[in-house]
C-alpha cells in the first residue's frame, strides 16, 4: 500500500515538472512575439488627460453658476465697506457655501456639507471682512492724510520760495539803500567841507574888505562924526526966529 502511494506521488511530480517545462518555451515565445510586434507592458505612470477631457469645476465657479441658475439660497450675509461674507445653501446637493467677496467678486469660497463647519467658517469670514474693512479704511485715511501733507508741503515750499525771493529783494534793496546812504553821507561830508572852506574864504574876504575900506577911508573923518555933522542937534534954550513975541 505504501509502495503504491509513493509511486503515484512520483508520477504526479514528474507530470507537473513536464508541464512546467512545456509551458516555459511557450511563455518565452510569447514574449519574443510581443517584442517583435512592438508590444510592451502597461506603464504604472498616470497618463495625462486627453485635451477633450473636462476639468473639474471649482467651488467659486460652482457657486457662481448655481447662483445664476437661482439654485442658491442665501442664509446670512455681512457687509463691511467693500467686503462681504455670505453663507448660502444648495438644496439639491445638501451643500453649504461660505464666500468672501470684494467689490462683488468672489475672493474665496468654501464648500462643505457640515453646517457647523459652515457656521464656523462664516464667523471667521465675517471677522476677516471687519479686519479688511478696517485696514481699507485706515489705508484710505492714510492716503488722504498723505495727500493733505503733500499739499501742505507744496504750499510750504512755495511760501519758502516767496520768502526767499522777498529776502533777496530786501537784501538787494538794503544794499541799494546802504549804497545810497553812503553816497549821501559822502555828499554831505563834501558839502560840509565845502561850506567850511566857503566860510573861511568869506572871513578872509571880509577881512580884506575891511582892510581895503580902511585904506580907502584914510584921511577922512570917521563915519559916526560924518553922520553927526550931517544932522546937527539944536540946543533946547535956543529959540527959532518964529518963536519971538
Amino acid at each position: 500500500m505504501k509502495a503504491t502511494l509513493l509511486k503515484t506521488t512520483i508520477v504526479v511530480g514528474v507530470q507537473i515538472i513536464s508541464v512546467a517545462h512545456a509551458q516555459a518555451p511557450v511563455s518565452g515565445a510569447s514574449d519574443a512575439l510581443a517584442t517583435q510586434q512592438g508590444w510592451s507592458e502597461p506603464s504604472l505612470v498616470a497618463q495625462p488627460l486627453a485635451p477633450s477631457a473636462e476639468l473639474p469645476e471649482g467651488a467659486v465657479a460652482q457657486l457662481a453658476r448655481r447662483t445664476e441658475q437661482g439654485k442658491i439660497t442665501s442664509l446670512r450675509s455681512t457687509t463691511a465697506d467693500v467686503y462681504r461674507a455670505e453663507l448660502s445653501f444648495f438644496a439639491d446637493g445638501q451643500t453649504y457655501y461660505v464666500a468672501l467677496l470684494q467689490n462683488g467678486t468672489y475672493w474665496r469660497v468654501v464648500e462643505t456639507s457640515n453646517r457647523k463647519r459652515a457656521e464656523a467658517v462664516y464667523v471667521d469670514f465675517v471677522a476677516r471682512t471687519v479686519d479688511l474693512s478696517d485696514a481699507q479704511r485706515r489705508q484710505t485715511e492714510l492716503e488722504a492724510a498723505n495727500a493733505a501733507t503733500q499739499r501742505s508741503l507744496v504750499q510750504a515750499q512755495l511760501r519758502i520760495e516767496q520768502i526767499r525771493v522777498d529776502f533777496d529783494n530786501a537784501q538787494a534793496q538794503q544794499e541799494e539803500v546802504s549804497t545810497r546812504q553812503a553816497q549821501v553821507a559822502a555828499q554831505v561830508t563834501k558839502l560840509v567841507s565845502d561850506n567850511q572852506d566857503a566860510q573861511n574864504k568869506l572871513v578872509q574876504v571880509k577881512r580884506q574888505l575891511v582892510a581895503l575900506q580902511g585904506l580907502s577911508d584914510a584921511g577922512l573923518p570917521p563915519e559916526h562924526l560924518a553922520r553927526s555933522r550931517r544932522h546937527p542937534k539944536h540946543p533946547k534954550h535956543l529959540k527959532t526966529p518964529g518963536s519971538l513975541g
